[in-house]
């Protein structure tokens, strides 16, 4: 049996440009030869490689798409584009450092490109958790007025670690939406879709407004992570951790493991391709919650699975004063249509998470 796994790769977060990711998502026309996107520098293991440049070009006459490994000195492969920008294949019997996938246009071609798709087939009988020396790379580091267990092998973690903030503006923005109301008598609950290791719930909880704060993480390794940040952070126990997919049905979902992840990246894994090794518990929140009339705050990042999250919640979205940041990586347009129908107004976006509310903080 073979299980296909798939990625995502987004400009600005995995991937670098010369170009912001809204200016190669709308289209532009190039003014010089050279590479437009080229990243992550990543580790990818041994296998089958599929690379899919999502986009269109309008001549694709003397571009093409590369892969490349220690800092571009080895080329593995290289593929002319077509106007559908198009894919490239490429096979390693061992596994390689320092990978890159890199376009090059020509000046004056008009180039679209969304994201960067990989793929990779391997036998399914891979052992779960097959780095036995995982745990080595967990350090305990003050961030953000939080002690927090990190991993310097992961892209979130990393660069916690070095800069010392992770989407600041992002939290700030939600604390304003919390604090705007916090003389309204109804109660307030957080719900972190997405944890990860719960960052956003122990920033949020700090602010001693939010009634409850509910947390759910679906990859295994991650929330042992979430549970071990939350012994450090949330002594009084007032954060509700929950090991499961949200969706938009209750049973049973698969889920790649985290630690698969070629780019290190492991808040980066998610169900929206239906795909992965294991077994997980789907969550429909309509089913959990019955909450009426209260204030609800969400914050989803699930990559890629965020309507049949949404689907999962229109109950609590049609009864409750709700405010929403999602995380969209194909861009707000589908979101503000699925919003709109509900009556939700779009507040706008920072960088690919967009915020959305039904209600007016000063009518309350």
């Amino acid at each position: 049996m073979q299980i296909e796994e798939k990625f995502t790769l987004m400009v600005g977060a995995e991937l670098h440009s010369s170009h912001t990711s809204d200016e190669l998502s709308r289209g532009l026309v190039l003014a010089e030869d050279g590479f437009v996107v080229w990243g992550p520098y990543m580790r990818l293991a041994a296998g089958v490689w599929v690379i899919h440049f999502v986009g269109d070009l309008s001549d694709p006459r003397e571009c093409f798409i590369e892969v490349v490994s220690s800092h571009g000195r080895v080329c593995h492969s290289t593929k002319p584009c077509d106007q559908e920008l198009g894919f490239t294949e490429v096979e390693f019997s061992t596994p390689l450092e320092q990978v890159e996938f890199r376009l090059f246009c020509k000046a004056g071609s008009e180039l679209r490109l969304s994201r960067v798709v990989i793929s990779r087939s391997h036998s399914s009988n891979v052992a779960a958790f097959p780095m036995a020396d995982f745990g080595r790379s967990f350090e305990i580091y003050p961030r953000m007025g939080l002690r927090l267990l990190l991993d310097r092998t992961s892209f979130v973690d990393e660069v916690l670690i070095s800069t010392k903030v992770w989407e600041e503006p992002q939290l700030n923005r939600l604390k304003d939406a919390i604090l705007s109301v916090a003389m309204v008598t109804k109660k307030k609950i957080f719900f972190d879709v997405g944890a990860y290791f719960g960052l956003y719930s122990m920033i949020l909880e700090r602010l001693g407004l939010l009634d409850r704060i509910l947390t759910f993480e679906a990859d295994a390794f991650n929330f042992r992570q979430l549970g071990a940040n939350l012994l450090l952070n949330d002594p009084a126990c007032r954060i509700e951790p929950h090991f499961g997919a949200v969706t938009d049905h209750d049973g049973e979902g698969r889920f790649p493991s985290s630690l698969d992840h070629p780019t290190g990246n492991r808040g980066g894994v998610g169900v929206a391709d239906g795909t992965g090794n294991f077994a997980v518990k789907a969550i429909r929140l309509d089913t959990l919650y019955d909450f009426r009339d209260q204030l609800l705050f969400f914050k989803i990042d699930v990559e890629g699975h965020e309507i049949e999250v949404l689907n999962g919640m229109n109950t609590l979205l049609a009864l409750n004063r709700c405010y929403l940041q999602i995380e969209g990586l194909e861009g707000a347009v589908d979101l503000m249509k699925y919003m709109g129908d509900r009556g939700f107004k779009y507040l706008g976006s920072i960088e690919l998470d967009h915020y959305f509310s039904n209600y007016d903080p000063t009518s309350l």
